[in-house]
């Protein structure tokens, strides 16, 4: 039986964003790299295909309907900015916002191929929607993605993927005391199995054993 290991180090690489408490920046590396230093403005964009994609492009003047002022540090090449608004709109980011760990919070920026103006990043799907299990009949039938329980002391007992309304629905799950489930929506199954992978392996990397139920139910997929 084998375990990937998650190694938590800061990521090797110098284009980034990185979300904090004050906002989000970008380091100096990417921004003298495209030639940014005298860009005033940030217009944020929505990839309708997938929600964890983030796109921003920059802009010589603020001023316009939807556009954040960047700022400059005096004597720092990297750019910042406030987002507050944005952060809080988008629940992944504000999820993100609170993670302790820096590295989860530093992303490589991307360029798009179709559109050179246009960067994004590839944020992680991290459970950043949340219903209790006594009212998980009000979620879709359809919702389908990666899901923890957590118990009534928010200890994560299990992690999995697939139909999150169906699984609850399980009899022997009424059983395991679960009082919420946290969620991200997933429609790909490639995807899903993906992001399983990656946190249970990053859950028995911080805490050297899997979620109490993952172990009593094993590893058989078709349990998720």
């Amino acid at each position: 039986m084998w375990n990937k290991i998650i190694l938590e180090k800061m990521p090797s690489m110098s284009s980034t964003l990185t979300i904090s408490k004050s906002g989000i920046s970008f380091s100096s590396k990417f921004i003298k790299s495209n030639e940014l230093e005298y860009k005033a403005g940030i217009e944020f964009f929505e990839d309708i295909d997938n929600e964890y994609t983030l796109g921003f492009r920059f802009l010589d003047e603020t001023g316009k309907p939807g556009t954040l002022a960047l700022i400059m540090k005096k004597g720092a090449a990297g750019k910042s900015l406030k987002a507050t608004e944005l952060i809080n709109k988008k629940k992944v980011l504000s999820k993100i916002q609170k993670d302790p760990l820096k590295e989860n919070r530093m992303f490589e920026i991307k360029k798009s191929k179709e559109d050179k103006t246009m960067f994004y990043i590839d944020l992680a799907p991290i459970f950043e929607n949340s219903i209790s299990f006594s009212g998980v009949g009000n979620l879709s039938d359809d919702a389908t993605g990666i899901y923890r329980y957590l118990d009534e002391n928010n200890n994560v007992i299990y992690i999995g993927k697939g139909r999150i309304k169906n699984r609850a629905k399980s009899p022997e799950r009424g059983e395991w005391g679960v009082g919420t489930i946290e969620y991200s929506i997933i429609n790909d199954d490639d995807m899903m199995y993906d992001w399983e992978e990656y946190h249970i392996a990053r859950f028995v990397n911080q805490n050297g054993r899997k979620p109490v139920f993952n172990i009593i139910m094993g590893n058989k997929k078709s349990n998720d």
